[in-house]
Order: C-alpha cells, then sequence, then structure tokens
C-alpha cells in the first residue's frame, strides 16, 4: 500500500509588542491556532491550509513486540510501515486487543528482542 506525506501551511494572527515577533510566545501561537481552527468548519479548514508539498513515504520493516490478555511475555509481529505510528496502527487493526510494549524499526526478530530487553533494562536502572 502506498502511502503519502503531505506539507501544509495555515496562517495565524498573533498581536504582540515587537515589530519584529520576538516576544510572541508558544503559549500565544498556541491559543492563536486553537481559537482560528476551532472557529472553521471543516470546508473552511479544508481551504485555509494550503498543501505545499508531497511526496510518497518509503515503507520500512517494523517488528512491533506486543501481548494481550492472554498472555505477558511480548510476541513479534512483522509489518512495512512509513513511521512507527502507521506500524502501531496496522498492528491494532490486526489485533485490536494488543498491548503494545515495543516497536523496532528492523526487519530481524532477533534483533528487536535484543533492542527490547537492553533499552528496556536501562528503563528500569533509571
Amino acid at each position: 500500500m502506498k502511502r503519502y506525506n503531505h506539507t501544509y501551511d495555515f496562517a495565524v494572527e498573533v498581536v504582540s509588542n515587537s515589530l519584529d515577533a520576538e516576544d510572541v510566545t508558544g503559549a500565544m501561537l498556541r491559543v492563536a491556532l486553537l481559537k482560528r481552527i476551532n472557529s472553521l468548519s471543516d470546508a473552511e479548514l479544508e481551504e485555509a491550509c494550503g498543501c505545499f508539498d508531497s511526496f510518497e513515504e518509503s515503507l520500512l520493516p517494523w517488528i512491533v513486540l506486543y501481548t494481550d490478555d492472554t498472555f505477558n511475555v511480548p510476541e513479534g509481529a512483522i509489518f512495512m510501515a512509513c513511521s512507527s505510528e502507521n506500524a502501531e496502527e496496522q498492528m491494532l487493526s490486526e489485533n485490536p486487543s494488543a498491548h503494545i510494549v515495543w516497536l523496532v524499526q528492523t526487519d530481524d526478530i532477533n534483533k528487536a528482542f535484543e533492542v527490547y530487553h537492553e533499552e528496556s533494562a536501562m528503563e528500569d536502572t533509571e
């Protein structure tokens, strides 16, 4: 399945005391963005957003380690996905009762379990 990445721009206005906007904060931008987004219908939002770049995403192998309500030792499944989020989506679409415990961008199940054990052990010591 081909997947495409689209980049959009979206304009908002923020009032500040500085000509060069050096006093505009992330919080001010968030308020302005949310106010504008929430004031638009879906059709108006589509019109307000300008798509300026699109490209086909490369699919990479992802190992998803998971458990479910019937077992607690992780098992692995492989998915071709453009991101870890996309691999998670595919896993949950295929197995809605899965509890995802780890994702590794590899096609080697042994490597995925090795990374899982190394990195989860580091988390336990922090």
